[in-house]
């Protein structure tokens, strides 16, 4: 079918970060599909434009993220739905997206890039959000797992849950990982917890 010459393959190829030649294929099929449907209903539009890959984007997932933990879909905020928190907001988008953004910049001024944000705060104060929106701003694959996703009573378990994530984050980079609820896998010095316990040595790593 015809592409509209209006359709941007530049956001295109941002908000199809981790994808590879089969999911763009059926990327391309889905959107095709969505035109046709409004074909058959005696729509005026003869081409697949913009809005038809927007509804297949939503359906067609990259490949690395269909068998992972947690959840991979997000529905869409943007910073300005985020009332106040002006100074997170900036440092968050600071850390997060200029990075990815702007990476000549960082190399040239000789900044590192930070290796992770921690969030913390009590429940209800946007921290979920506030991720939500990073990801939908920077056109990033979106991985989101909570503490429950990985804990385990078995030794050994929750590590190798741990690494297999850090893995398919690494497969779709760049990739924001979102671990949710993460106090629930590390345990308190002070709770007098004997010192074999596992959780006296959390595991500690960052994707690239």
């Amino acid at each position: 079918m015809p592409v509209c010459p209006s359709v941007d393959l530049t956001e295109l190829a941002q908000r199809t970060t981790g994808y590879v030649g089969a999911d763009l294929s059926a990327l391309c099929r889905e959107a095709a599909m969505h035109a046709i449907r409004e074909n058959s209903k005696g729509a005026e539009e003869q081409a697949v434009v913009m809005k038809h890959f927007q509804e297949a984007l939503k359906l067609v997932r990259p490949s690395c993220l269909r068998s992972s933990l947690g959840r991979t879909e997000l529905s869409p905020v943007s910073w300005e739905q985020i009332g106040g928190l002006d100074e997170v907001k900036l440092k968050i988008q600071q850390s997060v997206e200029w990075p990815m953004k702007h990476p000549e910049a960082f190399v040239r001024l000789g900044l590192c890039r930070p290796r992770g944000v921690l969030l913390y705060g009590p429940p209800g104060c946007a921290k979920t959000t506030l991720v939500r929106a990073a990801a939908t701003s920077s056109h990033c694959a979106f991985l989101s797992v909570s503490g429950a996703d990985l804990y385990s009573p078995y030794v050994g378990d929750s590590e190798k849950a741990l690494a297999q994530l850090f893995h398919q984050a690494r497969a779709c980079a760049p990739c924001i990982l979102f671990l949710d609820e993460i106090d629930t896998l590390i345990g308190s010095r002070s709770s007098g917890q004997s010192p074999n316990s596992c959780a006296d040595t959390p595991p500690v790593c960052a994707p690239e």
